[in-house]
């Protein structure tokens, strides 16, 4: 089996979880809140809340599939670098504002990340390039 295959195949993991994610946020709201020990807002904070949390999974999903895609690690990288902002945000309502420490979303962040990254450098090796011109 091709070694590109398999990493590209690797690589749509996370963004296949992230899709179904946003996904959830659109059809079952509730549910996808509960999944991340939230309850479902009322008025402009679901706006909130659907808007910002399916957005973020939905871009999320999009950077891995267009890097996917293309050969494009930048995008793969986009992508991770959400996941980390989201666990130091995490860490940081713990440290600052009296949130429960979220240990496990943190960690699920946090190995996404290297996953992510990690799987990005394999994808172009040392010497190829992505199939996204510079001029």
């Amino acid at each position: 089996m091709n070694k590109q295959l398999v990493i590209k195949g690797l690589l749509l993991i996370p963004g296949l979880l992230m899709l179904m994610s946003a996904i959830g946020f659109l059809v079952q709201p509730e549910q996808a809140v509960e999944s991340l020990g939230m309850i479902l807002l009322d008025g402009i904070g679901r706006s909130s809340q659907v808007g910002d949390m399916g957005a973020f999974f939905a871009c999320t999903a999009g950077f891995v599939f267009y890097g996917v895609a293309r050969t494009e690690p930048g995008s793969l990288y986009a992508s991770a670098a959400l996941l980390l902002s989201a666990a130091a945000y995490r860490i940081a309502a713990w440290l600052l504002h009296e949130a429960e420490f979220a240990a496990e979303f943190i960690a699920i962040e946090i190995i996404l990340f290297v996953w992510l990254v990690v799987l990005a450098r394999l994808m172009v090796q040392p010497g190829e390039t992505s199939d996204i011109e510079i001029d």
